[in-house]
């Protein structure tokens, strides 16, 4: 199944380990496009993002995940770690 978010970020996944970062992102965005609702793809995007030293950038894609779900506990935790990182103490707190 081509549209199937897991896979699609899954695969995201193993180009991400290979280093290939540019296949990575399109298939991470793949995958939150077939699902907006699978969260891993936007977490996967988030991480690229913040390997590469863009710690707005990284938020902004886990800011995308909580508009979906607010409850999703790995992305709160991981924007409250990126907020201090960019030295955005009051966010970090909220998350």
């Amino acid at each position: 199944n081509k549209d199937n978010a897991a896979i699609e970020t899954r695969m995201g996944d193993a180009y991400e380990k290979q280093g290939n970062q540019s296949a990575a992102i399109a298939y991470y965005r793949r995958a939150s496009q077939h699902n907006p609702g699978f969260m891993p793809a936007y977490v996967g995007l988030s991480n690229i993002w913040d390997s590469r030293g863009d710690g707005e950038l990284a938020m902004a894609e886990l800011k995308s995940a909580l508009n979906i779900n607010p409850q999703y506990a790995p992305a709160r935790n991981q924007l409250g770690r990126l907020a201090l990182m960019v030295d955005k103490p009051d966010q970090a707190v909220n998350y």
